[in-house]
Formats: C-alpha cells, structure tokens, sequence
C-alpha cells in the first residue's frame, strides 16, 4: 500500500524501530485517504490482467506481464520508502526493513498458514503428494519460494508430478523476488551514490539495469525457468521503477541549473509534481 510521508513525521534516530501496534494502525488509518491514486491505478491493472490470463491466457495473451509492470512499480515505491528522511543510509535501510517486516510478515504467516489448511481440504485427490507444495509455502515465508521453482525445472502451468498449475503457493515466487530486491537493493544504491559522488545515482542505476537486462537475455536463452523465477534476470525491472523515481528530480537539476551561476531552481518541471509518500 502505498502512504504519503506524513508531514508531522519524525526522523528521530531513538524513535523504536518497530512502532507499537495501535500507533501504527492509527497512522495508517490517517493516511489511507491520501495514498497515490494513480499508483494504485498501476497496480489494479497490473493485477488484473494476471488475474485474467490465469482465468483464461486466450482472454488477454499478454496478461503475464502484468508482473512485470508491479516490479517496476514495487522498485519506485521502495526507492521512495528507502530514501525518506534524513538519516544516513545504514540508518535508512535498517527502519525501512522494519517497516517491510511489520507490513509483510504478519500477513504473510496468516495466508501460507491459512492456505495449507484449505490445501489440505481441497487439492483434488489425484494429487497424493502434497510434501511440494507445503516445502513452497514454508519457502515462501523466507522469500525464497522463487529459488525453489527454479530448482524444479519446471513449467509454470505445469500438469504433471508436482502438478504446480494447482499449487496455491506458486504465487509467492514473486514475493521472492521482491524481498531479495529488498536486501540487495540497498547496498546497490548505496554504491550507485558513491559512485555518483552525492548527486543523483540515475547514471549509474540505468548502468546496472541494462547490465542486469542483458543477464535476462543471455539466461533466457540458456534456462528459462531461471530466467523466470530468480532475482540476477529480474532485478532491471525493479531498477528501472527506481530509475523512474529519480528522472524527475534529475531532470530538474538539469533544466533549473542556470549556466551563468550553476545555481538550481528547486521548482518542478511543467506537469510534474512532486509527491513525497512512503511505502509503510
């Protein structure tokens, strides 16, 4: 979900990594009503049209990159959350995996238990083993169910021994993906900026995005369950998301920038503006 930066909010470095419950669901609550409409137009339709091509891949044959199209999205919003405040970025990163953690675990724990309880109940009886999916779920809850499917060597909609086209946890490979990008993504940017001597890291993000697009290309002609499923052939398109947060800011150092002076205009560009939200 995606929160606006509250403007009364705090950056105190002895404020609790983990704020308590009904705080939290209070500052949720108050900034619900604000949350980017347009963001979550994205994702409506990201999700959709996964959902449809599930449904039916005849409906809307291209309905899988709807994926694609959320891992882009993800890396934009976690760029915004990661960044917020004015801590230094070991700081940064430490509050941003707690407020990943109190957002996804919870939730997480509830659907993967949840779910093998109906599991159970109601996987037709032509599957007799279910030790697969259960070693998916529980990979899940450690983001790592993604890894797991590669290791199958697999189709996706596969209908033979593991039967994964009914496995309810092949959902998660994506959530794999996203949390390894959580962990690995701070150091990169964190990199990106000491190359990019304290300006805008937009130079060297787009660099490791097309070095990680090629990977994409060279694994998906070796291994495409490979390609499909792990991190190294997915990371461009988180990183292109968090490209796409830093263009507007780099465009308008670049155009407010007066060549007499060096001097910058801190005003946005015509028909861009500036948002500052979260990710909780």
């Amino acid at each position: 979900m995606i929160e606006p930066m509250a403007s009364n909010e705090s950056d105190d470095p002895e404020k609790p990594f983990f704020k308590d419950a009904p705080h939290a669901l209070e500052e949720h609550s108050s900034a619900s009503s604000q949350r980017r409409a347009d963001i979550d137009g994205l994702r409506a339709v990201a999700v959709l049209s996964v959902i449809a091509f599930h449904f039916n891949p005849t409906w809307l044959p291209g309905g899988f990159t709807g994926v694609d199209i959320f891992f882009t999205i993800s890396g934009y919003v976690n760029t915004a959350s990661l960044i917020h405040g004015d801590l230094p970025l070991c700081d940064k990163t430490f509050a941003f995996f707690g407020r990943r953690m109190w957002r996804l675990v919870p939730a997480l724990m509830a659907t993967v238990l949840t779910t093998a309880v109906f599991t159970n109940i109601f996987t037709p009886t032509y599957v007799s083993d279910l030790t697969g999916y259960y070693t998916a779920g529980v990979l899940g809850l450690f983001g790592l169910a993604n890894n797991y499917f590669a290791s199958l060597q697999l189709d996706y909609f596969e209908r033979g021994h593991k039967n994964l086209a009914l496995n309810p946890f092949t959902h998660l490979w994506s959530l794999g993906v996203e949390e390894q990008f959580y962990i690995l993504f701070p150091f990169v940017l964190g990199y990106a900026q000491k190359l990019s001597a304290n300006r805008s890291p937009l130079i060297v993000l787009i660099v490791f995005s097309v070095i990680s697009a090629t990977v994409s290309c060279i694994i998906s002609n070796v291994n495409t369950q490979v390609a499909f499923y792990t991190l190294p052939s997915r990371f461009w398109e988180l990183s292109f998301g968090s490209c796409a947060f830093y263009i507007p800011a780099s465009m308008d150092a670049f155009y407010g920038c007066s060549i007499a002076t060096g001097s910058i205009n801190s005003s946005p560009l015509p028909g861009i503006e500036k948002k500052e939200f979260r990710q909780a």
